[in-house]
């Protein structure tokens, strides 16, 4: 910063100490470090890299809201076929409330063991590692119901008995 004071040679050859504007040096050394082409360049460099993590930031958005639509969609598909499944077995099996409440949870857990196959397919295929069954019980159980990939083949599968009918 320059000397607070500048002197002077007054016309009868004295020496004064006159005190300068704070307001005028501290303009004069704005203009001269916004005149600086450094200054330029690093404005130019933090308004592209700014427009560039912008456009990053708009694109993250869109790109999740897109994931978020698809699974508001794909939650809703599975819930219609899950339904339109339920209905016709309703109509066309008039089960007892037992039998109702087992096809329920079987017909509500169905999406899920499709992931879970999907899941341990995709990891037999990319990476080469195949999942064993956790439980005895999915061993008999993945036996009993191979080929048997939706609820409709599981309710077509299982013999019910109904009013009037016998077993």
């Amino acid at each position: 910063m320059k000397s607070a004071s500048l002197t002077m040679a007054a016309s009868s050859g004295e020496v004064s100490s006159l005190s300068t504007n704070p307001i005028f040096e501290q303009a004069t050394e704005l203009w001269a470090t916004l005149s600086d082409p450094c200054t330029a360049l690093t404005y130019k460099n933090a308004a592209s890299r700014t427009w560039v993590l912008l456009r990053q930031i708009v694109r993250l958005i869109f790109l999740l809201t897109l994931l978020a639509v698809v699974v508001v969609v794909w939650i809703w598909s599975v819930g219609f076929q899950s339904g339109r499944a339920f209905r016709s077995w309703l109509n066309t099996e008039e089960p007892t409330p037992t039998l109702l409440l087992q096809k329920t949870a079987d017909i509500l857990l169905w999406p899920f063991k499709v992931t879970v196959d999907w899941s341990k397919k995709q990891i037999k295929e990319q990476l080469g590692i195949e999942l064993k069954p956790l439980w005895p019980a999915q061993l008999e159980t993945s036996k009993l119901n191979a080929g048997q990939d939706s609820p409709q083949a599981i309710s077509s599968s299982t013999p019910t008995s109904g009013p009037g009918q016998s077993k």
